[in-house]
């Protein structure tokens, strides 16, 4: 049996891997390299050089089992790291951290100011009932409204939060089915103060494993060549090559963004039509940096994810994360990975731009995701990416193993 593979992120390459023994299998990928959001940029600093990620960086070993699992079998090490999260508003002169009391109270202002004593309770407020508070098919917006959560709250901790966690901007988190957002905190410890999961990267950078990988599958993967289009035919699935060339495959795994999946069929279903319309994507442009001005200016405030609230409400998320704290870089230089603030960073300090789009989630989303199984060998075509879950590399990689359970393999 024939079988493409239609992009090289870690849905597409799990993929690739269970698959690549037992059939004929080749990877398509648009771009100069694989693996999707993975993105590990060899960065030279005043003390040397380092292996910096900017798209996948951070899994657990409680949330991210089946990732664990790959990485075991590919052999791939990794270390603890150090989880945080901050906010810095330009319009209240705001900045803490919610790591530990100093952070939090650091600044005297904050010590003396009743909303933020508000924000905390309502931060704790919030940690005790959400998960039965929310209304079936309701949003953050008006889940926060409903239980008149304070505006300390509601603007400078959940949404921003939010914006960091999806990236994209507080307005579209508000957005959110909130069913959706309880259950994402709840499963990920997000929710106690105590025996929270232990985060964890990969040693040498996210790009260890697909270096893995790449090995493995060797000139299977077929770099630089943007398919143009997938066509059911009588008893097979034609692709479109960049050059018009055609070629034909038993099955195809479409192991893409749900946007780029509908772009790619010739005449989808009026299912898969609404299935991948269902999953709307937020585009985000990614700087790699040493401008430390763009993270809290305190230290006790700085965290290993920090927001930013402009005065002017953004449309897009304006987080930025520290790759020292989170990779352990051994260097006392500024290393930040950036969401769409390349106008705030100074210019000769930049190392890098990114592009990246992450998927947005709305009430109907638990619908289209419960039926993932009527989508997979449909005619030939099956479907998988991160948007089948939260929109994170344990997602992809679960809907890339239901594939392969198709086909008879599993981890």
């Amino acid at each position: 049996m024939k079988i493409a593979v239609i992009g090289s992120g870690i849905s597409g390459l799990s993929c690739a891997y269970l698959l690549h023994k037992k059939y004929d299998l080749t990877v398509f990928e648009s771009d100069k390299k694989p693996g999707g959001h993975v993105n590990t940029v060899q960065t030279k600093g005043k003390s040397g050089t380092f292996q910096v990620d900017t798209g996948f960086i951070v899994f657990n070993k409680e949330n991210y089992p089946n990732f664990c699992q790959f990485l075991d079998a590919l052999g791939v090490l990794s270390q603890p790291t150090r989880m945080g999260f901050s906010v810095q508003s330009e319009e209240l002169n705001l900045e803490y951290s919610g790591e530990n009391f100093r952070g939090l109270f650091g600044h005297f202002r904050n010590l003396i100011d009743l909303s933020h004593w508000n924000m905390v309770r309502d931060i704790l407020r919030f940690h005790d009932g959400v998960e039965r508070g929310y209304l079936e098919n309701e949003t953050v917006d008006s889940f926060l409204k409903r239980h008149k959560f304070g505006k300390r709250f509601s603007e400078y901790f959940l949404l921003p939060l939010g914006s960091a966690l999806w990236s994209c901007s507080t307005e579209k988190f508000g957005h959110f089915p909130m069913e959706f957002v309880a259950d994402f905190l709840s499963n990920h410890q997000m929710l106690q103060s105590n025996n929270r999961p232990i985060w964890r990267v990969l040693k040498g950078g996210s790009r260890s494993y697909v270096d893995k990988l790449v090995e493995i599958l060797g000139d299977r993967i077929h770099l630089n060549t943007p398919i143009q289009k997938v066509s059911r035919t009588k008893n097979k699935v034609t692709i479109t090559m960049p050059d018009g060339s055609k070629q034909d495959f038993d099955e195809v795994i479409l192991a893409c963004h749900a946007d780029q999946s509908l772009r790619l069929l010739e005449f989808p279903t009026p299912e898969e039509s609404e299935l991948l319309q269902s999953f709307p994507y937020q585009a985000n442009r990614v700087t790699l940096h040493s401008d430390d001005s763009v993270i809290p200016k305190r230290k006790s405030a700085r965290a290993s994810w920090n927001a930013y609230m402009p005065k002017k409400k953004s449309s897009e998320a304006l987080v930025t994360y520290d790759m020292n704290i989170l990779q352990r870089l051994p260097t006392d230089e500024p290393f930040c990975v950036s969401l769409n603030q390349q106008n705030l960073v100074d210019k000769e300090k930049i190392h890098g731009n990114y592009d990246f789009a992450h998927p947005t989630f709305h009430p109907g989303r638990k619908e289209a995701q419960n039926r993932h199984a009527s989508f997979i060998r449909n005619r030939g075509i099956s479907l998988c990416g991160a948007y089948w879950g939260y929109g994170f590399h344990e997602d992809g990689l679960k809907s890339g193993l239901r594939v392969c359970e198709a086909f008879g393999e599993s981890l």
